[in-house]
C-alpha cells in the first residue's frame, strides 16, 4: 500500500471517516476557545538524525541537537490561518500570535473563525499581499479550489471543469498553481488568479501533486510518484514555472512530501518518512537546500509531522503533529534550525494546515527614494540578465548613468549581488560580481520602472 499523495490529504481522509462516525448534529464552536495546558504527546528524542543516501534505504545518523536560541525580533509574531474541527464542525480559523510563544488562552480576542456552515477544507494558501486566502473545499464527491478575502467574505469558486487541491500563488499574485485529479491521474495545472486559462504543466507517467511556487517565481516544487508501480516511493521534484526541466531532488527510497520554500528561495522544508513500509512511516520535518543537497532533520519524535510552513521573516517553521492512529492533530512552531519547538494549539481535536499571512513576504521591495520604486533583489542574491529584453546589460564603474561602461553582460548571464540598492538618476543600482567584468565587479541598474533588466536567479 502506497502512502497517499500528501500529508494534508491523508488527514482529510481520516477526518471524513471520523465525521461519518461522529454525532449527527455538530455544535458551533464556543466564543471562548481555551485549549488544555497539558500535552499528551510522548517526549521528543534527543538526537537529530540526517539521511545519508544508500542503495536500499536512508540511514539515520545521530548528530547534535541544535541548542535553543533567542527568538529574533519579529520571529513568532503575526497571523496564522489554520483548519480545525474544534466544536465538532470543520472550519478555517485565524490565529493572532501577538508575539506570544506559544499563545496563551486562545479566545475571541485572538482567534477568529473565517468560514461558516458545514464543509471539509484543506490546503490553505495566502495571496502575496495577504488580502486573500485560496483553499480547497469538498463539494459533493470532488474537491475544488476557492478564494476568499482575508476576513472570510467574498468566497468564490475557481475550479469548475476539473477538481482542484493544493493551491499556491505566484509571487506577483497573477496566477495560482494547483493539483488536479482525474481517474488514474494527478497532474499540476496553473490558472489565472480568477480561475481563467487553466493550463496543464505536467504530463507524464507519474502522479504529480502538492505544487509550491518559489518566492522568486522561477520554479515550482512538487511531489511525484510513479504510476502502476506498487513499490514506487514519493519524491520531491522541482521544475521551471512553465512546466519544463523537471529535476528530482530527493532519492531516499521513502515517502517525501509537502515541499515548502523558504522566503529567500534557498531552502525547501518537507516531510519524510523513516521507512518505505506504511506501518513504519512516522514522518518528520526536514529541510534541504534548493538543489536537494544537505538534508537536515528538524523533528525527531514518535508522532507524525507534516505540512511545514515558513514564517514571513524566515525565522520560524510551523507544522502539523498528529498522534499515531488517533484523530488528534495540533499545530506546533519551531525555530528554522529545529530548536525551540512549542505547541500552538491544544484543542484535543483535528487541527492542521497552518499558513502564515505573508505580511513581510512581498516579492517586490519598495524604495520610495527612487522613481522606479521597485526591486526584486537583495544583497547576497544571485541574479541574471533578463532574457525577455534580448539586449546586453550595461555594467558601470560606479552607481550612476554618468559613470563609464566597463562591461556588457549578455541575456542569461548569472551574477552575484554584492551591494545595494543605491538610488541614482531614478534607477536602482546594484554592485554585482561576475568574472567577465574587469576587476570582477561593477555596478548595474535593475530596470527603468517599466521593465526589469535584472531578475532573481535560482539554479
Amino acid at each position: 500500500m502506497r502512502k497517499p499523495l500528501n500529508f494534508t490529504w491523508t488527514l482529510i481522509v481520516l477526518i471524513l471517516v471520523s465525521s461519518a462516525c461522529g454525532p449527527g448534529t455538530p455544535t458551533t464552536p464556543s466564543a471562548t476557545l481555551t485549549p488544555a495546558q497539558t500535552s499528551t504527546r510522548p517526549p521528543a528524542l534527543t538526537s537529530t538524525p540526517v539521511f545519508t543516501s544508500t542503495a536500499e534505504t536512508p540511514t539515520a545518523v545521530a548528530t547534535r541537537t541544535p541548542e535553543a536560541s533567542p527568538t529574533p525580533i519579529g520571529g513568532g509574531s503575526g497571523k496564522i490561518a489554520f483548519i480545525s474541527n474544534y466544536g465538532g464542525e470543520a472550519g478555517i480559523y485565524l490565529m493572532d500570535l501577538n508575539g506570544s510563544n506559544p499563545p496563551r488562552n486562545l479566545n475571541a480576542d485572538n482567534l477568529t473563525r473565517l468560514t461558516q456552515g458545514s464543509a471539509q477544507y484543506c490546503c490553505l494558501a495566502w495571496s502575496p499581499d495577504g488580502a486573500k486566502i485560496a483553499f480547497s473545499s469538498l463539494s459533493g464527491e470532488r474537491w475544488d479550489i476557492y478564494v476568499m478575502n482575508s476576513d472570510g467574505s467574498g468566497e468564490t469558486r475557481l475550479t469548475t471543469e476539473r477538481t482542484g487541491r493544493s493551491p499556491s500563488w505566484s509571487p506577483d499574485a497573477s496566477q495560482i498553481v494547483f493539483q488536479s485529479d482525474a481517474p488514474g491521474s494527478s497532474e499540476i495545472y496553473v490558472m489565472n488568479s480568477d480561475g481563467s486559462q487553466q493550463t496543464r504543466l505536467t504530463n507524464n507517467n507519474m502522479f504529480n501533486s502538492a505544487p509550491a511556487w518559489s518566492p522568486h517565481g522561477t520554479k515550482i516544487a512538487y511531489e511525484s510518484l510513479e504510476k502502476n508501480n506498487h513499490r514506487a516511493t514519493e519524491e520531491i521534484y522541482v521544475m521551471n514555472a512553465n512546466g519544463s526541466g523537471p529535476v528530482q531532488l530527493t532519492h531516499n527510497n521513502v515517502q517525501d512530501f509537502s515541499p515548502a520554500w523558504s522566503r529567500d528561495g534557498t531552502k525547501i522544508a518537507y516531510s519524510t518518512t523513516l521507512s518505505h513500509v506504511s506501518a513504519e512511516y512516522n514522518p518528520d520535518i526536514y529541510v534541504m537546500d534548493y538543489d536537494g543537497s544537505n538534508p537536515i532533520r528538524l523533528t525527531s519524535d514518535r508522532t507524525d509531522e507534516g505540512n511545514p510552513r515558513w514564517s514571513p521573516d524566515g525565522m520560524k517553521i510551523t507544522f502539523t503533529s498528529c498522534l499515531a492512529d488517533i484523530l488528534i492533530c495540533d499545530i506546533y512552531m519551531m525555530n528554522a534550525d529545529g530548536s525551540g519547538q512549542s505547541e500552538l494549539t491544544d484543542f484535543n481535536r483535528f487541527t492542521h494546515d497552518a499558513a502564515w499571512i505573508p505580511s513581510l513576504q512581498n516579492a517586490i521591495t519598495q524604495h520610495p527614494d527612487c522613481s522606479s520604486a521597485w526591486s526584486r533583489l537583495k544583497t547576497g542574491d544571485q541574479a541574471k540578465v533578463s532574457q525577455e529584453t534580448n539586449t546586453p546589460n550595461r555594467v558601470r564603474a560606479g552607481a550612476g548613468t554618468a559613470d563609464a561602461i566597463v562591461a556588457l553582460l549578455d541575456p542569461g548571464t548569472v551574477m552575484k549581488v554584492i551591494e545595494g540598492p543605491v538610488c541614482v538618476d531614478g534607477l536602482i543600482f546594484w554592485r554585482i560580481e561576475n568574472q567577465s567584468i574587469p576587476g570582477g565587479m561593477g555596478w548595474t541598474a535593475e530596470g527603468d520602472g517599466t521593465e526589469y533588466w535584472l531578475e532573481p536567479f535560482i539554479p
